[in-house]
């Protein structure tokens, strides 16, 4: 399995209207690692593109401005998402849910659930979202790991059957 991944050296964040270009957060670069699913869409985006210019750009080119970006495609995209849910509802006579009403930040913790439920390694969880300690994720994202004491708890017991056999605790 190939690894997909972008390399952030530079982030461009709109501040009271001024674009300020720095380095990404705790003035680390940073590697983000995608799903392959995503590779080609993300090759698409960098043709013809030199490795100092911006990856995702506004349509008329330039850095993105998030709050016209979730204007016009963000908010776009959920209603074109509702449109197909009712559409489809429509022809089979059945009602639908409306997407949820999220934001782009949502998306984020959408991918820290699904990489914990995926079995992700914390420290893994930690580079993936940026954050400067182990400690920082655990306390944001601590909810997500809900499952993790039934986890250990069959993990224990699995480790005892296997090294004490199945009549170590046997009574009488």
């Amino acid at each position: 399995m190939s690894t997909s991944r972008l390399n952030i050296d530079l982030t461009a964040t709109y501040v009271e209207g001024v674009l300020i270009e720095s380095q990404p957060k705790f003035k680390k670069n940073r590697e983000v690692f995608f799903p392959e699913l995503l590779r080609d869409a993300m090759q698409e985006l960098i043709v013809g593109k030199r490795k100092t210019d911006y990856v995702f750009t506004a349509p008329r080119g330039g850095p993105v401005r998030l709050d016209d970006w979730r204007l016009r495609a963000f908010r776009s995209a959920i209603e074109s998402i509702n449109e197909t849910r009712a559409k489809r509802a429509a022809v089979e006579g059945s009602t639908f849910e409306e997407f949820p009403d999220i934001t782009p930040h949502d998306l984020r913790h959408t991918a820290a659930s699904i990489a914990v439920s995926s079995g992700a390694n914390v420290k893994a969880l930690q580079k993936m979202l940026g954050h400067a300690s182990v400690s920082m994720t655990l306390d944001r994202y601590a909810d997500l790991f809900y499952a993790d004491d039934v986890f250990v708890a069959n993990a224990v017991n699995a480790q005892i059957l296997d090294h004490l056999g199945p009549d170590a605790w046997a009574v009488g």
